[in-house]
This record gives structure tokens, sequence and C-alpha cells, in this order.
């Protein structure tokens, strides 16, 4: 089988980069399994026009930002000569671009949509409105199949396509990294990783940390993750805080294992790969009852709703209080987040590949 996946970006490694790492982890598995893989991503970060990344062929493109299709794009797409076709990202003209080119080529489109119900500006909500009522409602429902992220994601799409064809296949995580490892210490460790901007709550947590901070001598607290909200955080930080950015992921798999609780106030996910990770290594989350993150933590965590910083105080303190509370969270996040190795995910896309192809 020969797949083509046309994408917003794709670096040369697993990054913080979500889309990056999603189509990377399952080109690897249907790479192991036999098939191959091209990836089709704009020119962007300094990145080689070429590559060739464990067998994934890759390349990028000078292309301009268009709603409707890139042809440049297209064309590339076609030259690959592809059995199906599989576009990563809701709004954006890759999508557009892989549906074309399938449609002109005859043969299946795939639709991955990470698609954010909520968005965080209004002029943003205006702009994914007007598309989701023109392009994005027709690839939705002439798509073979779209792929959202788990059921949240589905019900939102549904209200734009309600006769979209689709089977909830969750982002996946490198599994041979994020496992439990777990590094025993006599002080306690609270983590935030993620983007350090204002709706991924970096200073929410920081804040909440900092409280944490005034009545605990005993608890240290490591912040992962680049955004404009960084600098002003370390002003405000003390000794017991450190920060990092662009870490390798085996170092990211570390500090996932040494902490106690993984402390996430966002305000809107359309899955969390971040706590998928933590969960996978047996770290038990904190976070909001918003977007998909029910549905990705499970039982492995504690929710509130948003805005009570509170009860998220209490609920912080109550794990690193409480070795069975701790440990029962934890057993629980690392058998919820067995479904989100790369493994797992990637055979069950080929299978759907296969269901398609075979309805062709």
């Amino acid at each position: 089988m020969k797949i083509t996946i046309p994408t917003t970006t794709f670096f040369s490694e697993e990054t913080v980069n979500g889309i990056t790492n999603t189509v990377m982890l399952i080109s690897r598995q249907l790479i192991k399994m036999g098939h191959e893989v091209s990836v089709v991503a704009p020119l962007q970060h300094n990145l080689p026009r070429e590559e060739d990344i464990e067998g994934i062929k890759v390349k990028r493109i000078p292309t301009s930002f268009d709603f409707k299709y890139s042809k440049n794009m297209m064309a590339e797409i076609k030259n690959f000569m592809p059995d199906l076709v599989h576009s990563f990202h809701y709004g954006y003209y890759p999508a557009t671009a892989g549906f074309n080119a399938a449609r002109s080529m005859k043969i299946p489109h795939i639709f991955t949509t990470s698609y954010h119900n909520s968005r965080t500006s209004v002029m943003s909500s205006i702009m994914i409105g007007i598309y989701g009522k023109t392009q994005g409602k027709k690839l939705l429902s002439c798509s073979a199949k779209v792929f959202p992220q788990n059921m949240n994601e589905a019900q939102g799409l549904q209200r734009i396509a309600p006769e979209m064809k689709y089977d909830i296949v969750p982002c996946p995580i490198n599994s041979k990294f994020f496992r439990p490892q777990r590094k025993k210490s006599k002080r306690k460790l609270v983590a935030y990783v993620g983007t350090m901007l204002p709706w991924k709550g970096a200073g929410i947590a920081f804040d909440i940390c900092k409280k944490i901070e005034q009545q605990r001598d005993d608890v240290d607290f490591i912040f992962i993750g680049p955004g404009y909200l960084k600098p002003e955080l370390i002003k405000k930080s003390s000794d017991r805080f450190t920060f990092k950015e662009n870490i390798p992921i085996k170092e990211l798999a570390n500090w996932y294992n040494k902490a106690d609780v993984m402390l996430y106030p966002t305000q809107y996910e359309s899955f969390g790969r971040v706590l998928a990770e933590a969960m996978a290594c047996g770290t038990p989350i904190v976070s909001t009852k918003v977007g998909a993150v029910p549905e990705t933590i499970g039982n492995g965590g504690m929710l509130v709703d948003y805005g009570d910083w509170k009860t998220m105080e209490r609920n912080v303190l109550e794990i690193l209080d409480s070795k069975s509370i701790c440990s029962r969270l934890g057993a629980s996040a690392i058998k919820h987040s067995k479904q989100y190795g790369f493994e797992v995910v990637g055979k069950k896309v080929e299978g759907i590949y296969q269901e398609v192809l075979n309805e062709k």
C-alpha cells in the first residue's frame, strides 16, 4: 500500500509539534508493516526540501496560504502516485489539496481533523465557522473516512457534516519512551508541560505552584515548553522552579517519571497529547473538565471545572500527601493510556485503510 500524507508542518524528528509527532509515529508503524509512506508539507523552519526519515519520503514545497487548495501541493501528491491520501489538520489548505488530489486520481481520501470546537479569539472563531460551512463540510462529507481523536471532537464535526463517515482514532504517543520508569525522591515534584500561553494555563499553573510553595518546603516544580509567558514566569520564580524547553524526548520522559503530579489547567484541548504521555509514565493528572480532557485521562487523574483553581490546588496537595491516591491514579493512568501507543494506533489506521480500499 502506498500512502501520501499532506500536512501543515513536518519536522525532521519528534518535537513539541503535535501534528509532526502524530504523522511520524503512524508512518513509522505503517512502514514497519510493509507499506510505503510519503509526506508533503510546506517548506518552513529552514528544513530541507527533501528528506528520507526512517523510510518516510518527505517533500517540503514553497506554497502560499490558500483556503481552497495549493496547486504545488496537489502536484506533489500526484507525483507519489499513492493508493490513498491521508490529510492532516482541519481548516488549512493541505487537507483541501489532499482531498482535491485524491478526487482527481479517483482514490480514497482520509481526513484526520485535529478540530478545535472552542476557539481562542473572536476572529479565529469567525474564520473557522466560514471554513466549516464551505470547504470543511465538503471534506467531511465526501472523504472516505474522517478520524476524530475522540467523541468530543466527533460531535463537533457532526454539527458541520452529520453524514460524515468516521472512526475514532486517538493521537498516538511514543510508547518506547513514555512508559513507567518511576524515579523515587525524598522531595515531591509538580510538573507543567506544554506551550506557555494563557489559554494553555501556564500562568494559572504557576500561580497554583507559588501557593503550594508557600505552604510546603518539600515540593519542587518543573515547567517544560516554549511560549511568550516563560520570561515573565522565570522572573517571578524561586530556585525551586526549573524551566526547560526543546528537550530530547528521552529527557521529557524522565521528567514525567520524576513528577508526582502533572498540573494542566487548560482552557481547551482537542486531545491533550502531553496528558497521554504523562499518563503512560504513571503520572497522575490534575486538569480541567474541558474539551476532550475527560476522555483522554479517564480515571487517571482529577478534574475541576475551568476556573475552580482552589479545588485544583487541593487536588494537587491531596495527591502529594497520599501514597494510596497517587498509586491508584497512576495505575489507572497507565492502563487507560495503553490505547494511545503508536503501535496500537498504527495498526488501527492500517485496518481502516484496508477496509476503505476494499470498498473502493
